[in-house]
């Protein structure tokens, strides 16, 4: 019996930060600059800690009000912030990047 298709069955991704694909990082370029620019990094990390254990939940649900939510956003930034919320390392990347622009003064880069 050839049980190879189980060889990746209970595979996860590595810990630690997940960097962004090229199209997952120009969709959440804005996203970020905004949230320094208007000095809201302290919040923006609190709910980000505090939704840790869901974030893949909370993309599932991205997802489900995609239909909805592109009819006022841009629907190709919205599924690539939705797809990149799905990795296990996209919140300590996202805490980890809010951070350092904080703390660089500059929300551009």
């Amino acid at each position: 019996m050839n049980l190879s298709w189980l060889k990746n069955a209970f595979a996860v991704e590595k810990p630690g930060p997940a960097p962004p694909s090229d199209v997952e990082l120009a969709a959440l370029e804005p996203l970020l600059a905004e949230v320094v620019r208007r000095r809201m990094v302290g919040p923006a990390l609190i709910s980000l800690e505090a939704m840790r254990g869901l974030n893949s939940v909370g993309a599932q649900a991205m997802h489900f009000f995609q239909p909805f939510a592109t009819a006022v956003l841009d629907p190709v930034r919205y599924g690539a912030i939705a797809s990149y919320m799905e990795k296990r390392g996209a919140i300590d990347w996202l805490c980890q990047e809010l951070t350092r622009r904080e703390s660089a003064g500059n929300p551009s880069q």
